[in-house]
This record gives structure tokens, sequence and C-alpha cells, in this order.
């Protein structure tokens, strides 16, 4: 700890009363200790959440060049839903063979009930609508590429 001087005297005898506040003891006069000066801190600019950028962590996998493997359209899959949709016609035309020969099958299974071919055919005309409603990317992400 350094000598302290008194300001007004140049004494240096002093009492000490806490957070660097001295009483020189020879002429009375009440001193305050230097602190060391530190640079002021910059502070910081506050921005509004919705202007702030924050770059992602991880950046998101390449996929890679995916193939189109097929020229299926969306509204050939529609109208072969509404026509020929209870034959399953539509799902074979989209490369869905299982699922496309279930319909005839629950049509031959289900004739002596007059509910289930009316299912069916309530389904086709949902999917045919689903197809026509569905974007054209949509379409191609799901029917013609792999």
């Amino acid at each position: 700890m350094a000598i302290l001087k008194c300001t007004s005297c140049g004494g240096n005898k002093m009492q000490a009363y806490g957070n660097g506040v001295y009483k020189c003891l020879y002429c009375g006069a009440v001193m305050h200790e230097e602190q060391p000066k530190t640079a002021p801190q910059p502070q910081q600019q506050i921005v509004p959440q919705q202007f702030v950028q924050v770059a992602p962590m991880f950046a998101a996998p390449q996929q890679p060049d995916r193939q189109r493997l097929h020229d299926r359209n969306k509204t050939t899959a529609a109208l072969l839903s509404f026509f020929l949709g209870t034959f399953g016609a539509h799902w074979i035309y989209l490369g869905k063979i299982g699922k496309g020969l279930l319909y005839p099958l629950f049509i031959i299974l289900g004739f002596w009930t007059i509910t289930l071919p009316i299912g069916i055919f309530i389904a086709t005309l949902v999917e045919g609508i689903k197809f026509l409603m569905m974007d054209e990317k949509d379409f191609d992400e799901k029917y013609n590429y792999q």
C-alpha cells in the first residue's frame, strides 16, 4: 500500500474511515483515496431481436442432387382417379402397384356389400381432388423424384 500524504499540510499520518476516505491527523483535512482509473467499458448497443442475425451453429447437410426418374403429371393422376379410380389406375400410374391392386380386390371381395364399393368410390374422388389441389412442386417431390 502506498503512503498517503495530506494535500493540505503534507502530513503522512492518516486515519482510515473506509471506502477510501481518510482524515489527516495533523490538520484534520478529509481526503478521498484515488482509485486507479480504468478505461471505460464501451456500452453494448441493445438491438431489437427481430434485427439480430444469428449464424446457425451447424450448417444444414447438403442434399445430393436428386434425379428425376419419372414424368408423371398430377392432372393425369386426378383424371385417372375420377374415371378409373375404383380399379386403382391412378395408383398404378403413380408407381404404387400394390396399393393400386388393392382397390379392385376390395371391390370384388366387397361386392356383396354396397358400403365397401361406395366407400372406395368416395375415396377415389377425394384422392382426385387432393391431386388437383396439390402444388406442382410437392407432387413432383413425392411422385417423380427418388
